[in-house]
């Protein structure tokens, strides 16, 4: 893992991709960062060998760099998603910190509430990374294929789950979910 005081001026090289650990300072007192960094260093970035490095900051710089990650000219949804520092991130980029540019290169973003409580979940993440990487496969299309079978099976839980008034409040219509 490569700690950096800056984000700017972290080179790619010969990476295939650079992941940065992104967060603020309040969740990094809050004493999470501890195991975090314990399982990229441990079960990620020793697996990825000379195919990615994972970066983080300093305790002393990690809001710097927070603002430098929030000040790209991100999409609106993602800005979203970057603003909410309760949860840190991992930004994926495949070129120089200081080239990247949002609205031009590809990108991955993992947001780690979706993880929360949920450490196996979030290693198999991780290790599902490190073989799409290790192989190379194109991180960003496995990204983008995995984000889009997750959402089109929330649109399909969302479809077939119903509010109804009634003793529980609510009813789930198989039919919808599995589109019989």
């Amino acid at each position: 893992m490569i700690r950096a005081t800056d984000f700017l001026g972290v080179v790619k090289g010969k990476y295939d991709y650079l992941f940065f650990l992104v967060t603020d300072a309040y969740w990094l007192q809050s004493g999470g960062s501890n195991s975090l960094n314990y399982i990229l260093e441990e079960t990620f970035t020793r697996r990825l060998g000379r195919h990615g490095a994972v970066v983080s900051s300093f305790s002393d710089n990690v809001e710097e760099n927070y603002q430098r990650v929030l000040a790209k000219e991100w999409p609106p949804k993602v800005k979203e998603v970057l603003q909410n520092p309760s949860d840190p991130k991992l930004l994926i980029i495949a070129t120089d910190f200081d080239e990247f540019d949002p609205q031009g290169h590809r990108f991955a973003l993992v947001d780690f509430r979706e993880y929360r409580g949920d450490t196996e979940a979030f290693i198999d993440v991780l290790r599902a990374m490190e073989q799409v990487v290790t192989n190379g496969e194109d991180l960003f299309s496995w990204w983008e294929t995995r984000a889009s079978k997750s959402d089109s099976l929330l649109e399909r839980e969302r479809e077939a789950i119903e509010l109804k008034p009634g003793i529980w409040g609510f009813s789930f219509d198989l039919r919808k979910f599995f589109k019989w």
